[in-house]
């Protein structure tokens, strides 16, 4: 920005949750900031800048934030007429994209793009996408947010210039939770761990009480091989659609998630992830005695998340995939403390 050399296009990657849709839309604020003060009498040097700072009640900010700044759009998977989250950005999208393009401001202020995400743009658009970017109008930037880019077109990824986000470090997780009036939740340390540096999987753990669920999780883990067959009855049973203490999907994620945990601390020889539980450590420490059982469990793993798309897919009673996931976990683990 400082040397005038502004690339038009930016694919902005890491997990998901860790703030790029913030930062994306910062971006934005700044660039729009900037053509407003170089605009009014005010002094603006491009060279003298030095932060991406704008003020919370910059007029900005203001329009930004109620949608309604005429020259930035965002474009993201929409509600159906249940009210659920669509599982792509269909073509439509893109075109009103291009319609948006078309237009040019008064003062010749940039026009801006956060696309969140390209990861969810069906095959169509897609295309659609790529052909605005080869030829895109004067003065626009675009910012693409990718959890995945590796899925991405190619030519798409060679358009942009790349900026890579990593997950939030565990003192700024404290931080943004605190900030998120957050910090008095329980167990935070292990709240944070299991986040894995996204605040985004944070709020999810907090407003599905994951941290008790996955105790669950790890309570019923623990005694494998040899699981109590009623208690995992009585775990599954929580899934039940009609007297559910949990959501399915979050509980597919989480028991991804301990089974994911448990290779990567076998992986480390039985090094306990930070913040475990006494039984996540007493359960790492058995299962990890040979190198070989890290392999188990992400074959397990891998299998977890095939069952996953699959369950999610089709009407199948949750009850009777957490049970199948729980006797194929007591089958792995027999087979990670017999590793030869």
């Amino acid at each position: 920005f400082r040397s005038n050399r502004l690339h038009h296009a930016w694919l902005i990657s890491g997990p998901k949750g860790i703030g790029k849709a913030s930062l994306a839309w910062r971006f934005a604020k700044f660039l729009l900031a900037a053509h407003e003060a170089g605009n009014s009498q005010q002094l603006f040097e491009k060279s003298a800048a030095r932060t991406l700072d704008i003020a919370y009640d910059h007029p900005i900010t203001l329009r930004v934030m109620a949608d309604s700044e005429p020259t930035a759009i965002g474009i993201e998977r929409q509600a159906d007429s249940g009210g659920k989250l669509k599982k792509v950005i269909p073509v439509e999208e893109v075109r009103r994209l291009r319609e948006f393009l078309s237009l040019t401001s008064a003062d010749g202020a940039p026009i801006i793009a956060v696309v969140d995400s390209p990861d969810d743009l069906n095959p169509s658009g897609a295309n659609a996408m790529l052909k605005i970017l080869e030829e895109p109008p004067e003065n626009a930037y675009f910012f693409l947010i990718s959890h995945a880019p590796a899925g991405l077109l190619p030519t798409i990824r060679s358009r942009c210039r790349r900026l890579c986000c990593k997950p939030l470090s565990p003192e700024n997780m404290d931080a943004a939770l605190a900030s998120l009036e957050l910090d008095a939740a329980e167990e935070r340390s292990l709240l944070i761990d299991l986040a894995e540096g996204s605040v985004g999987t944070a709020l999810e753990l907090c407003a599905g009480d994951g941290v008790r669920l996955y105790k669950r999780i790890v309570e019923l883990m623990a005694q494998a091989p040899g699981m109590n067959r009623g208690q995992v009855l009585g775990f599954a049973n929580c899934f039940d659609n009609r007297t559910r203490d949990f959501e399915f999907e979050f509980g597919l994620k989480l028991m991804a998630k301990s089974v994911a945990r448990l290779a990567r601390a076998c992986i480390r020889r039985g090094q306990a992830i930070n913040d475990a539980s006494d039984q996540e450590r007493t359960m790492i420490e058995r299962f990890s005695k040979m190198p070989q059982s890290a392999r188990v469990f992400a074959e397990l793993y891998e299998g977890y998340l095939s069952v996953a798309e699959d369950a999610l897919a089709t009407n199948i009673d949750p009850v009777s995939v957490i049970v199948d996931m729980c006797l194929e976990f007591d089958i792995a683990a027999s087979a990670a403390v017999s590793c030869r």
